[in-house]
């Protein structure tokens, strides 16, 4: 969990950073992409990307709901 997180806040390149609804779906998409064009033999980075995408949808389903800045 501790090495997700350290790739989270990499990712966003500010641990802190405030995200709005519209940045994060910028972010999904780039992890998308970036899932999309992994190899599919390496599993262990799939996971990861995807535990990051999981993260960041929640984030944007919780930004758009409530309408503030998540982070």
């Amino acid at each position: 969990m501790g090495n997700m997180l350290y790739n989270f806040k990499k990712f966003c390149r500010k641990g802190s950073e405030k995200m709005s609804a519209g940045r994060l779906l910028v972010r999904i998409e780039r992890l998308r992409r970036k899932l999309l064009t992994t190899n599919p033999a390496n599993k262990a980075k799939l996971l990861r990307i995807s535990q990051e995408m999981d993260d960041l949808i929640n984030q944007y389903y919780q930004a758009r709901n409530t309408g503030k800045m998540v982070g």
